[in-house]
């Protein structure tokens, strides 16, 4: 080498990040030379550390997009009008979307709120309260999938207003509608066997008439699921007649009392069928519910006076293959499911033991007035 000029390429904070080296001018190095070479390191010092900084962040880019794509949770981002800005895969999966492409464009053709929501008015209420505050708002809420099916998610979000001015809503989903049925089904055993205690006194005592005992059923089985109306009934071993021992407003019309005791008689019709919708369970010896009574093929006509059925259930009280009496409900404030079905059997079976007891005390009262 026959001559040298170094420059440091240094930042603004003076840190040094690379070296300008020139080698070899004819006639030498002077110290204009020095204080061109010092200028250009300048620019290719910002040159450099502006490169290094845009790959920065495109790597920090990527890394966050991995993470969003990847991640086990709904992640979104939309305006508070309801339109989606952003979403990941999995909030699309929970939702039952093909792709956050689809989610996207099938919700904006109208907005989150009615597309979504089981009950659309609820999101203007949450969106207003977020909107006058930078906090974490986290709630459960239903919300409808593609396909119509319900679900239960926790959803955790926030309202963010960017440096121009524009707000938007961020958060975050997980569904829980597993964990929360299975809470349900827990609450619903022990509100059962709470019921079923309350039952066992007047089923075991020797005084207890089938008239307290099928008003103790019928008060756990309304209180159970939450049914308006309701009746219990007995069927007569011998005419095979439904007899109610309750006090109801769901027969009104199609009953005939007897004198003798008051009690309320829906007789079978004369093919031997059980006539209406109440019959239906009688003649297929089948519990069911149904939360559109007429579009159920057993419905017909409600006869003047009779309280209009919304929902109802009905579980026939079996001993062995043998109809013994009804349980009955109706009108709660939601649709009956699966679990109100459940456990109405389950009381019904208890009944089912207080009937055979009650037959057993007629049957020996019988035997003693012979003797």
């Amino acid at each position: 080498l026959e001559n040298i000029l170094f420059a440091p390429l240094k930042t603004t904070e003076q840190k040094t990040v690379g070296l300008l080296g020139l080698a070899n001018k004819p006639g030498g190095f002077t110290d204009s030379d020095a204080c061109l070479a010092a200028g250009f390191a300048e620019i290719a010092a910002v040159a450099l550390v502006s490169k290094k900084a845009g790959e920065a962040l495109k790597e920090s880019e990527e890394k966050y997009r991995n993470i969003i794509e990847s991640a086990p949770v709904g992640i979104f981002k939309s305006t508070p009008e309801g339109k989606f800005l952003e979403v990941n895969p999995a909030l699309a999966g929970i939702l039952g979307y093909d792709s956050p492409h689809d989610l996207i464009e099938t919700v904006n053709k109208t907005n989150i709120a009615d597309q979504l929501y089981v009950d659309p008015e609820l999101r203007p209420k949450v969106v207003n309260g977020i909107l006058h505050s930078r906090d974490w708002y986290t709630y459960e809420n239903e919300y409808r999938q593609k396909n119509g099916r319900v679900i239960t998610a926790s959803v955790k979000f926030r309202s963010l207003q960017t440096p121009d001015g524009i707000t938007t809503i961020e958060g975050f989903v997980e569904d829980v509608t597993e964990r929360k049925e299975t809470e349900e089904t827990l609450l619903s055993e022990l509100a059962v066997n709470a019921a079923l205690a309350r039952l066992y006194e007047p089923l075991v005592s020797p005084s207890s008439s089938i008239l307290e005992i099928s008003l103790c059923v019928l008060e756990q089985t309304k209180d159970l699921t939450g049914s308006e109306h309701g009746y219990v009934s007995t069927i007569d071993p011998i005419t095979r007649d439904m007899v109610c021992h309750t006090h109801t407003e769901m027969m009104l019309g199609q009953c005939q009392v007897e004198d003798s005791d008051r009690r309320i008689v829906f007789p079978r019709g004369q093919n031997g069928v059980y006539p209406h919708l109440w019959g239906h369970a009688l003649n297929t010896c089948e519990a069911f519910f149904t939360n559109s009574p007429a579009a159920h093929p057993s419905f017909s006509r409600v006869p003047p006076g009779h309280i209009p059925i919304y929902r109802f259930l009905s579980v026939p009280v079996l001993l062995g293959e043998e109809l013994v009496g009804q349980i009955a409900l109706a009108n709660p404030g939601r649709d009956y499911m699966n679990r109100d079905l459940d456990a109405v059997k389950r009381l019904g079976e208890f009944f089912a033991l207080a009937i055979q007891r009650k037959r057993f005390e007629d049957e020996l009262e019988k035997a003693r007035d012979q003797l």
